[in-house]
């Protein structure tokens, strides 16, 4: 009898750790619970690069750096499901840069690419990530980075328990379009105008910052933060138009670490209309990019007290195909375009401008973007992604959409915390936008009531994932 007793705790012993233990894709064992690991490779280069941001990587070359760049793998896994979310310093993620990532990570990993999700902090003093020589190199460190990132992140997952909460931030985010005294519209890159008529904002801002904690059992390993934060970086140009760097993530991250010896990983919200500061005088707060993201940090350490934990489990994903509309109304401009275009390669920005201002243009910019359109298909597939963890909800795109979409999102998700992620890589304004001409409706590549669609069908992907 004692024997049987032996062998029948021996086999249900057996039985519970094949039960409980499970593999992924990248072949590590994992449990039911939460596991959550970091990475994190620095990606700044000790070669000069043409700088992004601008428009101008041909001229603005990189001659040193101000603070050190990063690409930041979190890797989720629960049950037999696993996740990685990329975030890393640079003005954006494109798809062409996205399924590039992917499918080094999928090489060296085996998790699948609809799996894996990258954004961009948006600075506008990374490197160009463009297909002339030292673009390539810079490419190279880049997908390489990738795949330590997340090897890292899976090597070190840990059994975690989610926390999260929100915080509003007055006075540090604005809506870049203006109501003028007399009750114009003025769309963004209003430098052309008397600053002193501005009199209110044309559209709502999002004041709320996310901030999602992952506690893990092992003692040995630190805990992480996720911060989320609706405002557009652009570039430290105060301290060097030519030096690298991660605008202000970089020291609101520092100071987070340092202060509460948490990882913390930036995220960049819908924030296509959003600036820093205000042009509206009695508005502005006039930080340094240190300054601004050093503050930052202190609203985020302040909110970490309001903690709860998350009500929610597991780990579910959704992804759609959205076709969306080019706005070929410019396309009878392209003889106008192309000439300013011209203009601006061989004269500079300034005689550029000038010309384009003959034709009604915004800037040389929108030259360009008349040319790109005019060459582009009626419909262009969009990827949108929603996926939650322990019932917080996300959403993560490649392109700019504006505050408005990410409020609408956020309004009628399904979820009480929604984290609203995108990857810059082209503007999609607001209809609004159109109606009084804004220099994003002009430069982006979308028709009017794309942000509006894609909006309604990122809530549809969240309540497929609740």
């Amino acid at each position: 009898m004692k024997k049987f007793l032996v062998l029948f705790l021996v086999v249900t012993l057996i039985l519970s750790l094949c039960a409980c233990g499970k593999s992924d894709e990248s072949g590590e064992a994992q449990t039911d619970a939460l596991q959550v690991g970091w990475g994190r490779e620095n990606i700044t280069p000790e070669f000069s690069v043409g700088l992004g941001g601008f428009s101008d990587s041909e001229t603005r070359r990189s001659k040193g750096f101000l603070d050190y760049i990063y690409i930041t793998c979190l890797a989720f896994t629960e049950a037999e499901q696993t996740i990685l979310l990329f975030t890393f310093d640079n003005c954006a993620a494109g798809q062409a840069v996205v399924n590039k990532m992917r499918d080094s990570v999928t090489d060296a990993t085996g998790i699948a690419g609809d799996h894996i999700y990258v954004l961009a902090t948006h600075t506008h003093s990374a490197p160009s990530i463009t297909n002339d020589e030292a673009g390539i190199q810079y490419q190279d460190l880049l997908y390489s980075s990738a795949v330590k990132a997340a090897q890292n992140a899976l090597a070190d997952r840990s059994a975690a328990t989610t926390y999260s909460t929100t915080t509003k931030i007055e006075g540090m985010n604005f809506v870049r379009h203006y109501v003028m005294e007399d009750g114009t519209y003025v769309g963004a890159n209003a430098g052309t105008y008397d600053t002193s008529k501005f009199t209110a904002h044309a559209t709502e801002t999002d004041p709320q910052m996310v901030l999602i904690k992952f506690d893990r059992a092992d003692e040995a390993k630190q805990d992480i933060l996720l911060v989320n934060w609706q405002a557009h970086p652009a570039s430290a140009t105060e301290n060097g138009y030519n030096s690298i760097s991660a605008d202000f993530p970089g020291p609101l991250r520092t100071k987070v670490e340092k202060e509460t010896n948490l990882l913390c990983a930036y995220f960049t919200g819908a924030s296509g209309n959003q600036t820093p500061d205000s042009l509206i005088k009695s508005e502005r707060h006039y930080l340094s990019v240190k300054q601004y993201g050093e503050k930052l940090a202190d609203h985020a350490i302040a909110a970490l007290q309001g903690l709860v934990p998350a009500q929610g489990s597991g780990i579910k994903t959704s992804q759609f195909i959205f076709d969306a509309e080019i706005d070929h109304s410019w396309d009878n401009m392209l003889d106008q375009a192309n000439e300013v275009y011209d203009v601006w390669k061989s004269e500079g920005k300034e005689a550029g401008d000038f010309l384009g201002a003959k034709y009604n243009f915004t800037s040389v910019y929108q030259a360009r973007a008349i040319k790109a359109r005019a060459s582009m298909e009626q419909m262009q597939p969009l990827e949108l992604n929603a996926f939650s963890i322990d019932g917080i909800g996300f959403t993560t795109g490649t392109y700019e959409m504006f505050s408005d979409a990410g409020l609408y999102i956020k309004a009628n998700s399904p979820f009480e915390i929604t984290v609203v992620c995108t990857g810059n890589s082209g503007y999609i304004p607001s209809a609004a936008a159109y109606d009084y001409r804004s220099y994003e409706s002009d430069t982006g590549y979308f028709a009017k009531g794309t942000a509006e669609k894609l909006a309604e069908k990122y809530v549809e992907l969240l309540n497929q994932v609740k």
